[in-house]
């Protein structure tokens, strides 16, 4: 074997290991994206995603020319991902703005490495095979948990969260959050919500029917119209599952998107430019389905009248609270944001008291504007534009298409086949170990293989005896899928979901191999030269981006959750103390190996996760807590170093309320405590000092009850009668107002409250 030879044999290993790595990763995303496993598990997936690309970079370099098969669009994902980067610089909370970048980088990098691999209709059909793959595994298991699985879970909540927790597939803090799901009586599958799932189900609802409709028009023999029912009923139970989901954003824009393909199909045949205009006013009536919101309301002003409701219902009204939180975060801050992942953050400072606490705008594009800027935006929309622009065009063809070979043909479609069996064994097994769980991973093996097989037989067949027509409805069962998801966009978070951004990528990359063969593209070639500076060139950054970002997420993650397992385990060995009698030497045993892990070895671990990666406030903020509890009861206890903790919380989380609240109570508490102990002067100080904190988390954030309720016991105690009894009110006014349970005050603490007032206002001097 010459040399020649060698190097294309390279480089189409290569490109066959970037499709199998590419392929994994577009199957075990959706998979996990549920119920927020630990960092570094989520982001395996993204690491799969920069070792494709490494793969697909050494590709390009051993073929020795590059060619630009949607340049258009390419541009436009690499603009938007500049603009993601540039706005996590400037971000407040630098670890919310990294991870995201990360995660806006792993989608972006696998729609390009997806765009150059899916290079011809028969790569593209094999990329949607895995796509619908992936839809029946999720169908079936939404299924199961509407009928099996969460019936049984609901009749013992407790024990199924103690195993999930146990076995690492569930986090302690979202086991409220796990709760509201299962009791919810929607389905969601491995989704973060039902809302997603639905996003998820109307992309891809419209292949899996077009799919169905190709394989009965093309069958060739009984065993193909077989494989076409399979299809179907794969169609239908995406249909059914759905509906369960009781989305009605998703059905709506699901609903919109096939009326205005239904339009299109027919007014194409008579006028090009009525069906154009035809299909802009149906777009456009899609992105103003929800009414605008006027300006954010001033937090202490008094109470709004009760809205009309919308035919939507209450998730209808509460979204709009989002977005005029949005809409006000945006004007602050109209070029660069707030930064990526940092919504959360903000909201906080601009929420309306009648909107409930939310991570995202429940908006794509204006939490993309609010985090990204007007930059991030413009180029967000130029990908769709972009995209559209280049679906309506022949496809460019170039001289790699002809290397391609039925052997090859055969190895690219085993190495996504292989791909998505190892993504449904690597992600199924990751639960429960039982005999149920077991038989779902072989059910769900088997499901997968057998709707991916059903779509590939009749692609191998020679490139010429693809069916052109069949190719032409894929390519538009793809549009009117993401013309759905991208109305969806207006009304949910779907971009933020690892699950449904990337099967978006491998359907952006699927509908552009499927359009017709157009003019031959021109590839740039380079020589020996060439080949090293264009693979230093596509390799560096997503090495640079591994070893100094990727990793130490990873790193820092791994500390976090072993740190998580020792608290749970001093806290396990605490309660097991408290059942035994007190004064017992195996008690004393326990309580002092609990104190080991909690007073020693949590720490410790909590300090190693700010050495991995010193950006997350979370640590710092649970180092405060730790501090916090040392100094409560001790007011003459110095507090040097959690002013200094709280300073870094503050500075990496400059919206987040929770050390503006952590330490004015930690002061209150010292404050109590120095009464207690008969210092007077002591406790005026310190409540002087837990007053001035008072006030800055106040002046932040307005609409918090909790910060006016603490703010006006702190004056109460200073002898500022007047305005304790106007922070006690404001609190009132604001928790019930507010449509956050969680910031509601109970019953008990309402009567506390008023009386409080009664006693300051039965102490003022009569007139």
């Amino acid at each position: 074997m010459n040399s020649e030879r060698l190097t294309i044999l390279v480089a189409r290993v290569s490109g066959v290991l970037a499709a199998l790595l590419a392929g994994w990763s577009l199957a075990v995303r959706p998979m996990f994206a549920g119920a927020a496993s630990p960092l570094h598990r989520n982001i395996t997936a993204t690491l799969a995603v920069f070792m494709a690309a490494l793969l697909a970079a050494m590709a390009v370099a051993l073929r020795r020319r590059i060619e630009l098969r949607s340049p258009a669009v390419v541009v436009a994902l690499l603009a938007f991902l500049g603009a993601v980067i540039l706005a996590a610089c400037f971000a407040g909370n630098r670890y919310a703005a990294t991870v995201r970048a990360v995660e806006v980088a792993s989608w972006t990098v696998l729609a390009i490495v997806l765009i150059d691999l899916a290079s011809t209709a028969f790569r593209g059909r094999v990329l949607l095979a895995a796509t619908v793959a992936t839809l029946a595994v999720l169908v079936a298991d939404a299924l199961y948990q509407n009928f099996v699985s969460l019936p049984a879970i609901r009749a013992d909540f407790d024990e199924h969260v103690r195993r999930l927790v146990q076995a690492g597939t569930l986090e302690r803090g979202m086991v409220e959050a796990f709760h509201k799901r299962v009791f919810s009586g929607d389905v969601f599958a491995t989704f973060t919500t039902a809302n997603e799932f639905g996003g998820f189900l109307i992309l891809l609802l419209p292949v899996a029917a077009a799919g169905a409709w190709v394989r009965l028009r093309e069958r060739k023999n009984s065993w193909e119209i077989a494989l076409a029912a399979l299809l179907a009923v794969v169609a239908i139970a995406a249909a059914g599952a759905l509906v369960l989901t009781r989305s009605k954003g998703a059905c709506l824009s699901l609903a919109v998107a096939l009326g205005g393909w239904a339009a299109v199909a027919i007014l194409s045949r008579l006028h090009r430019g009525a069906a154009a205009t035809a299909a802009g006013v149906l777009i456009a009536c899609a992105f103003f389905l929800a009414p605008s919101a006027p300006s954010a309301d001033n937090a202490t002003a008094p109470p709004a009248p009760p809205p009309h409701r919308s035919i939507l219902g209450d998730s209808a009204e509460v979204r709009i609270e989002y977005w005029k939180a949005g809409l006000e975060m945006w004007k602050a801050s109209p070029s660069l944001g707030v930064g990526p992942g940092n919504f959360a953050d903000g909201y906080t400072a601009f929420r309306t008291p009648e909107g409930s606490e939310t991570r995202h705008a429940h908006n794509d594009y204006l939490e993309v504007a609010v985090e990204s800027g007007g930059i991030g935006l413009a180029a967000f929309l130029a990908i769709w534009v972009a995209w559209w622009w280049a679906m309506c065009k022949r496809r460019r063809t170039f001289a790699s298409e002809s290397e391609e070979t039925p052997a090859s043909r055969r190895l690219f479609a085993a190495a996504v086949g292989l791909a998505g069996l190892g993504a449904v064994a690597f992600v199924l097994s990751r639960f429960v170990q039982t005999d149920e769980t077991r038989s779902m991973l072989v059910v769900g093996s088997v499901a997968w293989l057998g709707v991916f097989l059903a779509q590939i037989p009749g692609v191998f067949r020679k490139a010429d005896e693809l069916s052109p027509s069949g190719n032409r409805l894929l390519r538009r069962a793809v549009g009117c899928g993401a013309a759905a998801l991208l109305i969806h966009f207006a009304i949910d978070f779907d971009f933020a979901e690892p699950g449904i951004v990337a099967a978006l990528a491998g359907m952006m990359a699927a509908g552009l191999a499927l359009r017709e063969p157009g003019r031959p593209g021109r590839a740039f070639a380079f020589g020996s030269w060439g080949q090293l500076l264009v693979a230093v060139i596509l390799a560096a950054p997503l090495v640079l981006g591994l070893v100094t970002v990727v990793y130490p997420l990873v790193d820092m993650s791994f500390a976090m959750e072993e740190a998580a397992l020792v608290r749970d385990e001093g806290a396990a060995k605490f309660a097991e103390a408290d059942k035994l009698p007190k004064e017992s030497p195996e008690a004393e045993k326990l309580r002092g190996e609990a104190q080991e892990l909690l007073g020693g070895r949590y720490p410790q671990l909590i300090e190693e996760a700010i050495g991995r990666f010193p950006y997350n406030p979370a640590p710092w903020r649970e180092i405060a807590r730790l501090e916090s509890g040392a100094l409560r009861h001790s007011p003459e206890a110095g507090r040097g170093k959690m002013e200094a903790v709280i300073e870094r919380a503050k500075a990496l989380s400059p919206r987040d309320p929770a050390p503006w609240v952590l330490y004015a109570q930690t002061l209150w508490d010292m404050t109590k405590a120095a009464d207690d102990a008969g210092k007077r002067s002591l406790g005026d100080n310190l409540a002087s000092d837990a007053a001035r904190e008072a006030d800055g988390g106040v002046a932040r954030y307005p609409a918090q009850p909790q910060l006016r309720l603490l703010r006006a016991r702190i004056n109460d105690r200073l002898g500022l009668g007047e305005r304790a009894v106007a922070d006690y009110r404001a609190a009132l006014d604001l928790a019930e107002r507010t449509s956050q349970k969680e910031l509601k005050f109970k019953p008990d603490e309402i009567r506390e409250i008023l009386l409080a007032v009664r006693k300051i206002e039965s102490a003022r001097p009569k007139p």
